[in-house]
């Protein structure tokens, strides 16, 4: 048996102040294996005495018997002559190893005597592992002790005689005594922690789970029976009940146990939050809590995900699904954590805890070097201490697992939570957060690219307008049933022209029935116009024959070829109209020329002078008050890694295709070039029309079979570059049906985007591409073509001073109906009253997403889901085609106040409001 008086670790600092803390992962393993090794029991009962540690540059004087564990970091930090000076000759044993293992290894530990199974210490086992946690832990309060500037209370002469003795009762195979030496020791240090602050932090071991983790490496997981919490999404607890049953059952055992956690409840992977309307959010995540519930039989105890993050507006609809905690952390991005571990989400009339603390990888061992002193450190400022400790199953070090025997034996570090228990009854906290901007990292776009997805523009596009034009359809079912005084489910058909067609043409044919015969005389060639939007359209209506006269509600009115005139109607929110061609030619002034809205090169209305450039961009804008050109436009490849980093355009031909009274056309053919090499072509129509702001660029884009774009969709794309003229402009992402802030520059937002300048504001429609870059302070990139992005066809609206952008960019994507006399039927022929509405809402930041009827107790009630789009609190009137006699806010019952045909409301800043009107 090997010769060991002494055991010794030099460690490469001067004291424990300047212990490391900033280490590789490789260097934090040997340091952390150099610390615990040699706590090991028959090491402590040979000698006498516990390890000590000394200075790498000034190692301890020669001893024979001394053995010394040198890890990695601190082989640098040796003098030139040690290895003369402490050499075997000399009798010192120097270890130097990389694992707990290795330093073991050397020394034949087998000779020490001792058992080779774990003693049973009564109500529990002993065994070296627990040595090794009580030298991590002795390590981790002597940290926190110096980091916090106390002086030791620790009385470490009778610390050491309880190790030895706990040592010695293990080599002899007394469990009893060693367990109860044991215990002594945790306490002591629990003691001395407990001189600093005597709130315990809160551990969270949170295990990530994926469809490749559900096997065996998960079952040692479930094993177990110290606290634990597992991250789960519907999807999987479906995939574990049909090819794992009997994982899903030690779930539910466990959970029913209350040793077991479960967070979850966001949409499976794959899905976007930032790809869907509000409502599309409730129905989302109300379809994942019940997914979750029907195969697990109850809900996750608190909201999370593993990847995309939680956006801070979708709190009342967490809260609403009755969570009580939340994770809103990015697990894939590793973003979404705050300085504070624990804040209150405000949430409405709400708050919900959140759990923000920064993840600690438990795989990585320089996590675990002054998690201590992290922990205090926060107990310290008043925090909520919490380590939120994350991993995949199987995959965890030394330390992680330190750190969880040490819970065993005491709260020195901190007390292991599940979940449920952490938000019902660990420490709440006093602060609370409001994030006042959305991150822009671009992670959904990258991950698309990264995982070969065929089109994601285009098909992400696809996927928000039909949500769009669903909801659409939605409404306007909602105002047939308030009109006929019947329910509706809210439930529509395929969102498509045809729906919309019949959905329309119902609501018409419910308006002829209610009024009376001499109101519902037949109108000839009539053309009806249905709005179910929250703001007034301006509507462009192809008639046969004549333009109609120009009174309200028709803003103008133009002959067309073929005998066809456009007439511009303006359509009130939530309403119609019915609109006729006129008897006669319009009469035209003998001074005065018929409109033309192009002449050449250059497109003009009312609002816009626009002139295309010689090479097929957009060269100017003049619009509004202010004098100057304030945008210019161009299609161009970018390549970060190139320079010039953008191509130019080159006409080869510009045309001006279309110019009467109702529109202006102008059509460019060309390539993108970057020096004199051709890098694609393109084809786009420049378009205006009478009376609108918009400027709308339609076309196609094709790149040269030479080139290839990169697997970073940001550093190279295609793109319809605009730049407006102010530097002092902010980018503003259309989220959620809301005007957000943002912070970042890669936007992912299909709605469209708000430029917003100090005297106006451009709105950026993409028809539902999501994709955005803004560049400088002046630049915005709307992405039309990445990698795995075939399809070059694109739509683009730019709209110049529009006042109500959410709510005019969703009827860009889901526009009002128009029924020539071939659309509509018999029944809807009948109504002939002009024009009229039926919902109204005085402040046009409040948008109306969603309607619905029922009856209750035999009288109507209309359910409606508004939404404060600005960021404004806001006081106004809703007002209904029926009296309201009562109005509440959902889930609380709040009332407001009724008055004749209206409903007093108040939203706070962008607010969701359920709201339930009685008739």
């Amino acid at each position: 048996m090997p010769i060991i008086e002494e055991c010794c670790v030099l460690i490469p600092c001067h004291t424990l102040e300047d212990f490391p803390s900033s280490v590789s992962s490789t260097h934090a393993r040997s340091l952390l294996a150099a610390w615990s090794a040699p706590w090991d029991p028959r090491l402590i009962a040979a000698t006498g005495k516990i390890p000590t540690w000394c200075r790498a540059d000034v190692p301890p004087t020669v001893l024979d018997g001394l053995t010394l564990f040198i890890p990695e970091i601190s082989e640098s930090r040796l003098p030139s002559d040690f290895s003369t000076t402490h050499s075997t000759e000399n009798g010192v044993q120097s270890i130097r190893a990389t694992s707990r293992a290795g330093f073991l290894e050397p020394l034949s530990l087998s000779e020490f005597g001792g058992p080779a199974e774990p003693l049973s210490g009564g109500h529990r086992e002993v065994a070296p592992a627990d040595f090794y946690s009580l030298a991590y832990v002795f390590l981790q309060v002597q940290l926190m002790t110096r980091q916090l500037r106390y002086t030791s209370n620790l009385d470490e002469v009778q610390f050491a005689d309880v190790v030895v003795a706990a040592a010695k009762a293990w080599q002899a195979s007394d469990g009893t005594a060693a367990a109860d030496s044991l215990h002594q020791a945790f306490d002591m240090l629990a003691e001395e922690r407990d001189h600093y602050f005597s709130s315990d932090p809160h551990l969270i071991d949170l295990t990530l789970v994926a469809k490749t983790t559900l096997g065996d490496s998960l079952e040692e997981v479930l094993s177990g029976s110290r606290p634990d919490n597992l991250l789960l999404d519907a999807e999987l607890v479906e995939l574990l009940a049909v090819e794992h049953p009997q994982r899903l059952q030690q779930i539910q055992s466990r959970r029913e146990a209350g040793t077991l956690g479960v967070a979850g409840g966001a949409p499976a992977a794959g899905t976007c939050l930032d790809h869907l309307t509000i409502g599309g959010i409730s129905k989302t995540l109300t379809a994942a809590k019940n997914r979750f519930e029907e195969v697990l039989g109850t809900s996750p105890d608190a909201f999370a995900g593993l990847q995309g993050g939680i956006p801070t507006d979708l709190a009342p609809w967490i809260a609403e699904l009755g969570y009580t905690g939340v994770i809103p952390i990015d697990f894939a991005a590793g973003s979404g954590h705050r300085e504070e571990s624990k804040l209150l989400w405000q949430a409405g009339a709400v708050d919900l805890e959140a759990l923000v603390a920064k993840p600690i990888d438990a795989a990585d061992e320089s996590e675990f070097l002054r998690l201590g002193a992290r922990l205090g450190s926060a107990v310290d400022a008043g925090d909520v201490a919490t380590a939120l400790l994350v991993h995949w199953p199987g995959q965890s070090c030394d330390a992680f697992a330190d750190l969880k025997r040490a819970s065993d034996w005491g709260v020195a570090l901190g007390k292991f939570w599940t979940l449920g228990d952490y938000f019902s009854d660990g420490e709440r906290p006093y602060h609370s957060f409001h994030a006042d901007a959305v991150e822009a990292t671009g992670q959904w776009l990258t991950s698309q690219v990264q995982e070969v997805v065929e089109n994601p523009l285009t098909n992400a596009a696809s996927g928000f307008r039909k949500q769009v034009v669903a909801e659409e359809n939605s409404l306007l079912n909602a105002m047939k049933g308030l009109v006929e005084g019947t329910p509706t489910t809210g439930t529509v058909g395929p969102a498509n022209q045809a729906e919309t067609r019949s959905a329309a043409n119902g609501l018409l044919a419910t308006l002829a029935a209610v009024n009376t015969p001499s109101e519902s005389k037949p109108a000839a060639v009539a053309t009806a116009i249905v709005n179910p939007h929250s703001i007034p359209l301006r509507v462009a209506a192809t008639l046969k024959g004549h333009p109609p006269a120009i009174t309200p509600p028709v803003f103008a009115g133009h002959a067309v070829v073929g005998g066809e005139s456009v007439a511009f109607v303006d359509v009130p929110a939530f309403g119609f109209v019915n609109i006729q061609p006129g008897a006669s030619p319009a009469r035209q002034s003998w001074f005065k020329k018929p409109p033309r809205r192009a002449d050449g090169r250059m497109m003009s209305n009312e609002f816009l002078d626009v002139v295309i450039g010689e090479d097929g961009s957009v060269a100017s804008v003049h619009s509004g008050p202010v004098r100057g050109n304030r945008f210019s436009m161009q299609l161009c490849l970018f390549d970060a890694d190139r320079e010039p980093r953008y191509t130019s355009m080159q006409a080869e031909h510009v045309e001006m295709t279309r110019s009467d009274g109702a529109v202006g056309e102008v059509r460019c053919q060309g390539r993108m070039i970057h020096g004199d090499q051709s890098m694609g072509t393109f084809e786009v129509c420049y378009r205006v029309e009478c009376g609108s702001r918009l400027l709308i660029v339609e076309g196609e884009v094709n790149l040269a079979k030479s080139v290839t774009l990169g697997t970073n969709p940001w550093r190279n794309y295609v793109a319809a570059r605009a730049a407006v003229a102010s530097d002092a402009s902010r980018t503003k992402v259309l989220l959620r049906d809301k005007v957000q802030t943002v912070r970042g520059r890669m936007l992912n937002s299909p709605l469209g985007v708000v430029v917003d300048e100090p005297d106006r504001q451009l709105l950026v429609m993409a028809n539902g591409r999501p994709a955005h870059r803004a560049s400088g302070t002046r630049m915005l990139d709307t992405l039309l073509m990445v990698k795995g992005q075939t399809d070059g066809h694109f739509r683009i609206a730019y709209g110049f001073d529009v006042k109500s952008p959410v709510a005019f960019a969703r009827a860009q994507l889901a526009p009002p109906v128009i029924l020539g006399p071939a659309d509509r039927t018999p029944e809807a022929e009948s109504l002939s009253v002009p024009l009229g509405w039926l919902i109204q809402v005085d402040a046009r930041n409040v948008l109306i997403t969603e309607a619905t009827t029922t009856m209750a107790e035999g009288k109507l009630q209309l359910h409606l889901l508004l939404v404060e789009t600005r960021g404004k609190r806001t006081k106004t009137r809703l007002h209904t085609y029926r009296d309201p006699k009562t109005a509440t806010r959902l889930p609380d019952g709040k009332p407001f106040d009724c008055e004749d045909d209206n409903v007093k409301v108040i939203l706070g800043e962008h607010e969701t409001l359920r709201l339930t009107i009685d008739f």
